[in-house]
């Protein structure tokens, strides 16, 4: 299990590296130094220190601290789950299966292809879905997520209902196609007409093998994980729920106009609970 507090980078100067390493090897359960204590434990500048949090995306020492503290407690309470588990037959494994999954959607190289699939979806005018099965329920929410920002996503849970509208897709639009195994024979012709079309095509699968690389713009690829022990595909749903969702994220971080609508959205769901509240307590 990876009980560092704060990942490294790659641009910390010999100080920083100084100041990350104390951070990580702290053990105590709460990280209360001031900025100043810190600089006398380190040796080093308070200048220094501000840096350091500055590069990690913290605008202030005292937003640093915070999270610090707040990832203490997760870690502490990963490892008391973890020792429960070693006593539950199988639970163990699964966590495992997860975490490995986790890691795997969340490669280098994926995070690249996550951003560039970002710019895709941002010019387009119309993002098309495509799943089947237990693909299709997480990528409904996918759907829902985009519409909340003003993004237009063509979506349904029925494949053969939205089958028909890839006779609308255009040259600027986006499909992604969310499949395990990538050997369907619906998501293979949804894939040789979108790029007929002139859409861009991106495909999330665990499939490695170099099938349509000439139709396929973008290809995010996970692990798939055999597990005699479990037969349903924990791992597939974890890599997807992993990837669209960071997607999502980078999506509605790339632009206010997406924070903007989501906000709006937000609201009204707000405004609604408020309302209901109210009838309930006449």
């Amino acid at each position: 299990m990876d009980n560092n507090i704060l990942k490294r980078i790659n641009s910390l100067t010999n100080v920083e590296k100084r100041i990350l390493d104390f951070i990580n090897l702290f053990h105590e359960k709460e990280f209360d130094f001031s900025q100043k204590e810190l600089s006398q434990i380190i040796y080093c500048s308070e200048a220094s220190i501000s840096r350091f949090a500055k590069k990690y995306g913290f605008n202030s020492y005292k937003l640093l601290t915070i999270y610090i503290n707040k990832r203490i407690k997760e870690i502490e309470f990963l490892e008391n789950s973890i020792d429960h588990l070693k006593n539950e037959k199988g639970f163990l494994n699964i966590y495992e299966t997860q975490k490995y999954a986790v890691n795997s959607a969340l490669s280098k190289e994926n995070i690249f292809k996550i951003k560039l699939a970002t710019s895709y979806i941002k010019k387009a005018n119309k993002v098309f879905l495509f799943a089947l099965g237990t693909s299709a329920k997480i990528m409904s929410e996918f759907a829902v997520n985009l519409k909340k920002i003003s993004i237009h996503s063509i979506f349904d849970m029925d494949f053969h209902s939205i089958f028909p509208l890839l006779g609308t897709i255009e040259k600027d639009d986006v499909v992604i196609c969310l499949s395990n195994n990538f050997n369907n024979n619906e998501i293979h012709f949804a894939i040789h007409k979108a790029k007929e079309l002139g859409a861009k095509t991106i495909v999330i699968t665990s499939n490695y093998e170099n099938i349509f690389a000439n139709l396929i713009d973008i290809k995010i690829i996970y692990s798939k994980i055999s597990n005699l022990e479990n037969l349903v595909p924990l791992s597939s749903k974890i890599s997807h729920l992993v990837i669209l969702d960071y997607l999502f994220n980078y999506i509605l971080n790339s632009d206010k106009k997406y924070q903007y609508y989501l906000q709006k959205t937000n609201n009204i769901l707000l405004e609604w609970r408020k309302l209901v509240i109210l009838k309930e307590n006449k």
